[in-house]
């Protein structure tokens, strides 16, 4: 900055016309003199307000979030680096957005401009975390041939879009969860007509979806992009009511053990279907299982007439049981679904979702509600879109939804 010599000097042999008296330009120096200390002044208010903001923003690296400097060649003007190009202070200490560089602040007016203390936003203090829980709701089916029990038995997503696996209804449901609409693909050959229990338990792999045999001897296959349904022939095994419910790792399919003493497993690359033997209280009986959901590499398959869930670590080969408690009696739940670690179970006869804990093997159970409080045959099978869990209706005229978080209360 000038001195004050420097400007008495430039007054006196540089503009001889000015014909000032020497008190005047006396006056005229301790007028810029004062000027130019309450530039230097309002500089360093800024720069308090600067360091305000910072600390008030807990920006990261907060020491070298702004630096700035005053202009060589005007007084007036300051220089204010920003490191975090979404931040920025203007010249009364609020925050707005500029460029990657400098951005270029004007000291304008004397002391009295309006003042540079920092408008900073409200802090995001902390607060007391919301209180959530699952909530259970149903969307109506709408089709003349909905009504009697048994329509559908198991159900997969592609994408935001579930299909149902049709078990006495000639066609396989399917539900827009985006728009709530229900509409129908007919199935065809051996399974376009006729027949109870035809399939129980379905599951996508890429945009196809696979039906797990149940009376019928074959898997059955839906291209969700052409809508055209077809079968694959399985060898080796036979009978009614063989399966009930299916999950994928990978290409290859694993199917829950219901009248069979087996997991039933079905590659999709090879068609070749083999299987697994079950152990222990699974290793007779029958209606044994209903549904399977995967957690990593292990298989759950949902209790129906066995008070434990079955459990199938594919890498090993190994079948072993996890016992539920506060839950008995039979027809327990016909669906399973794992929504992060943990696996829910479609409600069938139970008033309730039964609910595995994988980390802890922990079991416990959150109520149905509604039309769904009470009565038998309720659904058959669940699938999950994000965190929230649709199950298939059978005697129900609904689709039983359980939000499993966040429902704000």
């Amino acid at each position: 900055m000038m001195s004050a010599l420097m400007i008495f000097m430039v007054a006196t042999f540089t503009c001889p016309t000015w014909g000032l008296p020497s008190e005047e330009i006396d006056l005229m120096v301790k007028e810029l003199q004062g000027k130019m200390r309450a530039r230097k002044a309002e500089a360093a208010v800024l720069m308090t307000a600067i360091t305000d903001l910072r600390n008030s923003r807990k920006l990261e690296e907060e020491s070298e979030c702004f630096t700035s400097k005053i202009s060589a060649s005007d007084p007036t003007v300051c220089f204010i680096q920003n490191k975090y190009p979404s931040t920025i202070v203007d010249e009364y200490g609020t925050l707005k957005s500029i460029g990657k560089e400098y951005g270029r602040l004007k000291l304008e007016g004397e002391l009295a401009s309006p003042s540079l203390s920092p408008t900073v936003s409200p802090s995001n203090s902390p607060t007391t975390s919301p209180t959530y829980t699952p909530s259970f709701s149903t969307i109506a089916t709408t089709f003349d041939d909905m009504s009697g029990g048994y329509k559908y038995a198991g159900a997969a997503a592609v994408g935001t879009v579930v299909y149902f696996a049709p078990r006495s209804q000639n066609n396989v449901g399917v539900l827009d969860t985006q728009t709530s609409d229900f509409t129908t693909i007919a199935t065809t050959g051996v399974s376009g007509s006729g027949g109870q229990g035809k399939y129980r338990g379905a599951v996508a792999v890429g945009t196809v979806v696979y039906f797990s045999p149940s009376n019928q001897d074959h898997v059955g296959k839906l291209d969700t992009q052409t809508s055209i349904f077809s079968t694959i022939a399985t060898t080796g095994v036979s009978g009614n009511a063989k399966y009930s419910g299916v999950v994928a790792l990978g290409t290859v399919l694993y199917f829950t053990p219901y009248y069979q003493n087996n997991v039933g497993v079905f590659n999709t690359l090879t068609s070749k279907f083999t299987t697994i033997a079950t152990t222990g209280d699974a290793a007779t009986g029958f209606s044994k299982y209903f549904g399977a959901a995967a957690v990593g590499t292990v298989v759950y398959f949902a209790p129906f007439r066995q008070l434990n869930v079955g459990v199938l670590d594919t890498q090993t080969s190994n079948f072993s049981t996890i016992a539920t408690t506060g839950v008995s009696g039979f027809l327990l739940y016909t669906g399973a679904v794992a929504v992060g670690t943990k696996v829910y179970f479609a409600p069938y006869n139970q008033h309730n979702v039964g609910v595995l804990d994988t980390n802890t093997s922990t079991f416990s159970t959150i109520a149905t509600t509604g039309d769904a409080a009470s009565g038998n045959i309720k659904y058959e099978g669940a699938v999950a879109v994000g965190t929230a869990v649709y199950f298939v209706p059978s005697a129900q005229k609904d689709v039983g939804v359980l939000r499993t978080e966040y429902t704000r209360l």
